[in-house]
């Protein structure tokens, strides 16, 4: 029987160096997209050609802008700087060990790509919160290290 992962195991980490991992502080909601798409070309006696293109992994979510943040820690300012510099940064996605669930047993994604989101929403009754993303170039590697 499979065992399920908590949604709340997700890690979202950052990286410059890809040594040094932040995980983005404070998420309540985090999202993976990769898609893909088709094209064909139909001849008049060779039948009919399909091309497939890999379109951009994006990964999304949004949390609570906190301070105080440990040194492991990346905050929605840490990310608005990565973003306004372009910088291109490592990405990783991971579930987190639980029990019996392995870390990136369940999810795994790493990538290098940009800081592409970080929009930063406060009301007079709520907390800072913010939006984010992250859009991968190049190859996307779904194979857990572990």
């Amino acid at each position: 029987m499979a065992t399920e992962g908590q949604g709340s195991l997700v890690l979202n980490e950052i990286s410059t160096d890809g040594t040094n991992w932040k995980v983005i502080v404070c998420e309540d909601n985090s999202q993976i997209s990769g898609t893909s798409s088709t094209n064909e070309t139909k001849t008049k006696n060779c039948g009919t050609f399909t091309g497939v293109s890999t379109n951009p992994v994006v990964v999304t979510g949004s949390g609570v802008a906190g301070a105080d943040l440990a040194a492991n820690q990346a905050s929605y300012m840490d990310l608005q700087i990565l973003r306004d510099a372009k910088t291109k940064i490592y990405f990783r996605r991971q579930n987190a060990l639980a029990g019996t669930v392995a870390a990136a047993e369940i999810t795994y994604a790493i990538f290098r790509g940009y800081v592409t989101e970080a929009t930063e929403t406060s009301s007079a009754d709520d907390v800072i919160k913010f939006n984010w993303a992250v859009t991968s170039t190049g190859t996307v590697d779904f194979n857990s290290v572990s």
